[in-house]
């Protein structure tokens, strides 16, 4: 009973997507649609634990996927989550008829919401902080509320910017006091500037890793988010991800043995493959944040804080 239905799945999610594969490309909207149908059949179908598609299910899927795609509630305003509200529970037909609406509006707006926000950071590290003046910001994005406003949300970019600017500040400081030879001979005014400048070069990294993810990898985000409403260990692959899958299951490329996932700015252990070098080597744990690579002992250390996680990947290997 079971060959059969793996038998029948097999056909028909061939089936779907050997016509997702021929559809022409510049109609991506099809092929989107088709590949989530063959999905759907198999999660329906064969997943272990079934669950049931309905407003519920839409709504974790909604919540889910805004989440990631609103990183730490740096994105997208509240006006703009006001015009996705409206497909809260409505997902679950979508996913039944392969309407995209949903994903289709979603991907519009956080592509002009990228380069709002772009011209936010590069405009706000531009001039000097005002450290004299008291504020206050939290930094928790779960006790953080949405924007409001556009305003709001470019409030907050400069609190968050010069928040870390600050941090970097004090490093130098310390670092001067210490008797370092990269600080010992600047004053206050270039420690700042030269702080600023490396904060604007790391989000200039970061985005350019934004700007990199094409309509394809923000639908495979829209699919990852359905697949992880059923448990956390099923995902999507796209074709090259999954050959990558594939080398590194066969060991025919080496990494550190272990999954990793994205949590906002952060590359987050997910799960440690036992027996890899990860494991033998017992230093990471599941939940632990990558927050720097290095080559060696005397390599130069990197800061993949807000890399995207192919980037951080690519660095590790």
């Amino acid at each position: 009973m079971t060959f059969k239905k793996s038998f029948f799945y097999s056909l028909t999610a061939l089936a779907i997507l050997f016509v997702a594969a021929n559809w022409p490309a510049n109609d991506p909207s099809y092929k989107e649609s088709m590949i989530l149908r063959a999905m759907m059949v198999g999660l329906t179908q064969l997943h272990y634990e079934p669950v049931q598609i309905d407003d519920k299910f839409s709504s974790n899927v909604y919540d889910l996927y805004l989440k990631r795609l609103n990183g730490g509630k740096r994105f997208l305003t509240y006006q703009e989550y006001n015009q996705l509200k409206q497909y809260q529970y409505e997902i679950d037909n979508q996913i039944a008829t392969g309407n995209l609406d949903f994903f289709d509006l979603s991907y519009d707006l956080i592509t002009v919401a990228l380069q709002k926000t772009k011209g936010f950071y590069k405009e706000i590290l531009s001039t000097p902080f005002d450290f004299d003046k008291i504020e206050y910001i939290e930094l928790d994005s779960e006790k953080r509320k949405l924007a409001e406003t556009d305003s709001e949300l470019k409030a907050f970019w400069k609190k968050q910017l010069k928040y870390e600017t600050m941090i970097r500040i004090a490093a130098g400081l310390e670092g001067k006091e210490e008797g370092q030879e990269e600080w010992q001979d600047k004053s206050f005014e270039q420690i700042e500037k030269e702080s600023r400048e490396a904060i604007a070069e790391r989000y200039d990294r970061w985005f350019n890793g934004l700007e990199k993810l094409d309509r394809m990898d923000r639908f495979s985000g829209f699919l990852n988010s359905i697949t992880s409403v059923y448990d956390p260990h099923t995902s999507y692959l796209e074709p090259i991800d999954k050959q990558t899958f594939d080398m590194n299951m066969s060991g025919t490329l080496e990494g550190i043995g272990a999954s990793l996932t994205l949590e906002g700015d952060y590359t987050k252990v997910a799960s440690i493959v036992a027996g890899g070098p990860a494991w033998a080597a017992g230093e990471l744990e599941v939940d632990d944040l990558i927050l720097k690579v290095t080559q060696g002992e005397e390599g130069e250390v990197e800061n993949v804080v807000g890399f995207n996680l192919d980037e951080v990947v690519s660095r590790i290997r």
